[in-house]
């Protein structure tokens, strides 16, 4: 019965430590999942700046047509550097955000990792811990052969104890020293 015991707890310490190993191959296909959404969105947020910086140059170029300037000369020229300028710091805003998340999704992830990990060691020792128990255990309801008896300490004859029986010597040397009765 304990063999049947300690294996039935080294099959369930097998399936936690399989059911941890799953969960974080789920915990690493999250994060990576959470990487491609993030990008996915940097693209679509590089877009949108590229989107309207091409408006408000082309609104530029028509108010410098408007008054009558040489296209892409002079002042105008400066006016279209500084929105490129603007466009390109925006553009690393963008990608430093970026950066920022994806440092941030791998950390989160390294942290669940390592929780995951201390789990399932934990959970490796416990089974361990358990099994030997269980193996080690004597079966319910069995007589073990190797353990004392009350009746060990017994001398038949007569005495105090029920029966008539006398304690050994050191029994009673123990008993006596004590013994309530002993401190009056």
């Amino acid at each position: 019965m304990a063999f049947w015991l300690a294996a039935a707890a080294v099959a369930s310490t097998a399936v936690s430590f399989m059911g941890s190993l799953n969960q974080s191959r789920q915990l690493r296909a999250a994060a990576k999942a959470d990487k491609n959404t993030r990008i996915n969105q940097k693209m679509q947020e590089n877009i949108i700046a590229a989107e309207r910086a091409q408006l408000f140059m082309s609104e530029q170029r028509a108010a410098q047509g408007a008054r009558g300037v040489a296209m892409n000369q002079d002042s105008p020229l400066l006016e279209i550097n500084n929105t490129i300028n603007d466009v390109e710091d925006e553009f690393s805003v963008i990608n430093s955000r970026l950066t920022n998340d994806l440092n941030q999704i791998d950390f989160r992830l390294a942290g669940a990792l390592a929780k995951e990990s201390f789990n399932r060691g934990v959970n490796l020792i416990q089974g361990a811990a358990m099994s030997y128990y269980a193996f080690k255990s004597p079966t319910p309801g069995a007589k073990p052969n190797n353990l004392p008896t009350p009746s060990t300490f017994l001398k038949p004859g007569t005495g105090p104890g029920p029966g008539g029986q006398t304690y050994d010597y050191e029994f009673n040397k123990f008993f006596n020293k004590y013994s309530p009765r002993s401190y009056y």
